[in-house]
């Protein structure tokens, strides 16, 4: 629905949407009696009927009523013949007198030219009892109540009968459109859910429908119903960050649909948590969980989060605090780790047992994934390779002392301090006595520059190391990167390089990579972590 929406958008001419999603406790729906149901697939209606309790459930309120007004348009039909036959004919009819008809379905040539048998005082009268229709369905209809029924009465049928057989194919055509031409003859709008499945496994569909001009009411309440509607679960991810709360609904991590994102409330944790809060009404609906990426790591213990750059979650259990405020079930994990788990399941990793997430950005970190599953599901510091006193004390060809920088973490020689954006900085300042940003070093690597390919010597050497070291302890068949350095693949296919030349296994194919995840990896990860770890 989500696409139809901005389909919606583009056709108004806007650069989004402006459609939000309802709320299911806030919808109405009435299931007609009449004509719907009539010769219906068992399997077509127990489809239906389950959806509508899964609706029911979710807080929809349901009633069913006869409308005697779709009774009647078949009627009109009968003796009149069809709006739809009539104005296909007026519009098509120099086409269907002239060679161009030879082009055409024969079987759409003949339906359209019964049109021409449909005389003036016939056309008149089904526009006249059009709208007297129309007018007496809305008022059959309660205050902001939609229409609910099967869009046809049978699954798809399989095709070689209907190709053999005229007096087939159109029978079953027109028990087709049936339920359909009546939101035709009566202006509705409609859209169609899937909601299940019939015969050979195929796809049932859920109409919505609403009178005319409320495009934007049905469209909002379709939002809200889709995933109760397809049987489908819904969960709500966010990203945070020091700067922004990002969220996203989900019904599977190989598509997030992002919502409006917010600034971070870094010293209020009732500010913090509103803005959750307002993310989530964006949503509609009630989601399964709610699953967070976030700067930060929980003690796998105490179940305290540590996060310096939001100091108002620093120290708390937030998992429970955030279930006991949202009233959801809330699963978190380390932005490094989603990275790792989103990589595993639908980026780079995907199809490898164990993948190990490396994040070479503004510092280092990384996750760990085997299985599907990450290794700090319980949360932990597992696959944090920037810290710890690994760096060597001379690098590069030849070898030069690397000094034992200090770490924030409070130890010295940690890859942080040397494998980052500022660590590749810090190490030409160190070797050149020139102070010159990641971007214009490894620029300068890349046209020739001798100093700048000096410090990238030194530097694939001084991450490589490590980096081999882990996939020696893991069993890591595939490295994916992120961060910012990631985006220099020349720079990666240098560490790939040395780092298969350190390794035990051999591999004849690179093994430090690229990330796939290149938009909203943490949102990816996230919604990875609240379907279990495994794609959907």
């Amino acid at each position: 629905m989500q696409d139809a929406v901005w389909a919606d958008a583009a056709m108004h001419g806007l650069t989004a949407p402006v459609i939000r999603r309802a709320e299911i406790a806030d919808l109405s729906i009435v299931v007609p009696e009449t004509i719907v149901f009539d010769d219906a697939e068992a399997e077509v209606v127990a489809a239906f009927e389950e959806a509508i309790k899964r609706l029911e459930a979710a807080g929809a309120k349901v009633r069913r009523q006869a409308f005697p007004s779709f009774a009647e348009i078949f009627e009109l039909t009968a003796r009149h013949g069809a709006l739809v036959t009539a104005e296909a004919y007026a519009l098509h009819r120099e086409r269907l007198a002239g060679p161009e008809a030879e082009r055409m379905d024969p079987r759409v040539v003949a339906r359209t030219r019964l049109g021409e048998k449909i005389t003036v005082s016939d056309y008149i009268a089904l526009l006249d009892a059009r709208d007297r229709l129309i007018h007496e369905t809305i008022e059959t209809l309660k205050a902001g109540e939609l229409i609910a029924h099967p869009t046809l009465p049978h699954v798809a049928p399989p095709l070689d009968p209907l190709l053999a057989d005229d007096d087939l194919f159109f029978k079953v055509n027109a028990r087709t459109l049936r339920n359909t031409s009546i939101g035709n003859f009566l202006d509705l709008c409609g859209v169609s859910i899937p909601c299940g499945t019939g015969a050979a496994g195929m796809p049932v569909g859920f109409q919505l429908a609403a009178p005319h001009h409320q495009d934007d009411r049905l469209l909002s309440a379709a939002l809200a119903a889709e995933a109760t509607i397809r049987g489908r679960r819904m969960i709500v991810c966010f990203d945070i960050g020091g700067s922004a709360i990002k969220g996203a609904i989900t019904h599977s991590p190989e598509r997030i649909f992002p919502l409006p994102r917010r600034a971070t409330p870094l010293t209020d944790f009732g500010r913090f948590v509103e803005a959750m809060e307002s993310v989530l009404d964006e949503a509609g609906g009630l989601p399964e969980r709610v699953a967070i990426s976030i700067t930060g790591v929980i003690d796998p213990e105490t179940r305290r989060i540590k996060c310096a750059n939001i100091p108002c979650i620093d120290g708390r259990e937030l998992v429970a605090e955030l279930e006991a405020a949202l009233h959801l079930p809330v699963v978190i994990a380390n932005d490094a780790d989603c990275f790792a788990l989103a990589e595993a399941g639908v980026g780079a990793g995907r199809g490898h047992r164990i993948v190990f997430g490396a994040i070479l950005g503004t510092g280092v970190g990384g996750g760990l994934v085997i299985d599907g599953r990450l290794i700090n599901a319980d949360g932990g510091f597992a696959g944090e390779w920037g810290h710890g006193p690994a760096v060597a004390a001379a690098a590069g060809h030849p070898p030069i002392a690397i000094p034992a920088f200090p770490c924030g973490c409070g130890q010295s020689r940690c890859v942080d301090t040397v494998g980052g954006a500022r660590g590749l900085e810090r190490l030409h300042e160190t070797v050149h006595g020139k102070a010159l940003s990641s971007h214009d070093i490894i620029e300068g690597w890349q046209n020739g520059n001798a100093e700048a390919a000096r410090t990238i010597d030194v530097f694939v050497d001084l991450v490589s190391s490590p980096l081999a070291l882990v996939i020696n302890i893991t069993g890591a068949t595939i490295v994916p990167v992120g961060g910012g350095l990631s985006n220099a693949e020349a720079l990666l296919a240098e560490i790939d390089r040395a780092v298969r030349a350190r390794i035990l296994r051999r591999f004849d194919r690179p093994l430090v990579v690229r990330g796939e995840c290149r938009v909203e990896p943490g949102l990816i990860g996230a919604a990875l972590l609240g379907f279990g770890g495994r794609s959907a």
